[in-house]
């Protein structure tokens, strides 16, 4: 029983590094649209 539950906690940290990975990757992303913004002053073409 323990060894199957030392499986299911590697499959389950490999999944929860990828939801890191990608909450790293939104951060990144929204990090880099506000520096573009600011170029622009927050104008959206209005």
């Amino acid at each position: 029983m323990s060894q199957q539950n030392s499986e299911n906690k590697k499959s389950a940290t490999i999944y929860e590094g990828l939801l890191f990975l990608s909450m790293c990757a939104l951060v990144t992303g929204i990090i880099f649209l506000i520096l573009k913004l600011n170029e622009y002053n927050w104008d959206m073409g209005n």
